[in-house]
This record gives C-alpha cells, structure tokens and sequence, in this order.
C-alpha cells in the first residue's frame, strides 16, 4: 500500500505534464499554421507529422 501512492502520484504528475506539453505545442503550431494557411485539422495533422 505505501508504494502504491508514490506511483500514483507519479503517473499523475507525468500525465499532466505530458498534456500540458502536448497542448502548449499544438497551439503554438496551430498559431504558425493559421498564420500560413487556413487548412483543415487533417492536413494540419499531416503537416505536423511531416514538420517532425
């Protein structure tokens, strides 16, 4: 029992940091692609995986 909080709280925090980061990178491209062009969610999909 006493281990399990600590990966609990572990999985937590690296969850919400993956979502934050996750988030804060697609809308800093979003921002650069709107810029660019005002294309569909499929090809700003396409472009992201092809920008990385």
């Amino acid at each position: 029992m006493p281990q399990m909080k600590p990966l609990n709280w572990l999985s937590i925090f690296l969850c919400f940091q993956i979502m934050l980061t996750m988030s804060l990178n697609m809308k800093y491209f979003m921002n650069c692609n709107f810029k660019v062009t005002n294309s569909t969610q499929t090809s700003t999909n396409s472009m992201f995986h092809n920008k990385w």
